[in-house]
């Protein structure tokens, strides 16, 4: 049984195109004419994530208030709960990246689930996707959604300003890339993050870094009026 099959068995999906599941697994780093990487499927995933915990959280609590789903919401997608998932599923010994040596970070374990999430769209549908997501978070993390004491959680940057902005606004924050600098396998992004009136940018090696650091920013801004 080769690498793939056990981890397709992981995740309980077998593909039909298993070059989407490869794709997922290539990182940046990888990056040259010939070989494409899993940012595409990346950003694909995370909004499709997005959407099914947010139905799911909305089917299966319907007595929580707006605020306890945005919050639980935030706390079940945010980097340190996917970082956790993919650590689950190993995905350290299937990811490809040029220099094997090279530790595997919670971004790199974040940007992975999520581009095998966009995947696995790409070669179903949405319903399909729907399930398989909502069984993996079931199995690995059905304790701390059942558990009122996982919203007592710190919310990172982004989410805290998301929340902020939803209530404040009924919006959420604005998200503009300013720039991207460096070279393809080693980037620095800079980030533009608006909340009603207030305008920071932010810089990180990914533009989640960047973007948390211009949410950081504005939320210094917010507590300081």
């Amino acid at each position: 049984m080769n690498k793939l099959t056990i981890l397709q068995k992981k995740i309980n999906y077998s593909f039909k195109n298993i070059e989407l599941l490869k794709m997922a697994l290539t990182h940046k780093s990888m990056s040259n004419k010939t070989t494409q990487n899993n940012q595409r499927l990346e950003f694909l995933g995370d909004s499709i994530l997005g959407a099914i915990i947010s139905g799911y959280l909305y089917n299966k609590f319907p007595n929580y208030s707006d605020g306890d789903l945005t919050k639980l919401k935030s706390l079940l997608v945010r980097k340190e709960t996917l970082a956790k998932l993919g650590k689950k599923l190993s995905l350290s010994e299937y990811l490809i990246i040029s220099d094997k040596t090279t530790n595997i970070t919670i971004s790199m374990f974040e940007d992975t689930v999520e581009a095998i999430i966009g995947a696995i769209y790409l070669d179903s549908n949405f319903n399909l996707t729907e399930n398989i997501i909502i069984l993996l978070f079931e199995k690995y993390f059905m304790k701390e959604i059942s558990n009122r004491n996982f919203l007592k959680q710190e919310l990172s940057f982004t989410a805290k300003l998301k929340e902020y902005s939803e209530k404040k606004y009924q919006i959420s924050p604005k998200i503009k890339m300013i720039k991207k600098e460096g070279k393809d396998n080693a980037p620095t992004f800079i980030m533009e993050v608006k909340v009603g009136n207030i305008i920071e940018q932010g810089k990180g090696n990914s533009k989640k870094e960047a973007i948390s650091s211009a949410s950081q920013k504005i939320l210094d801004i917010i507590q300081s009026l």
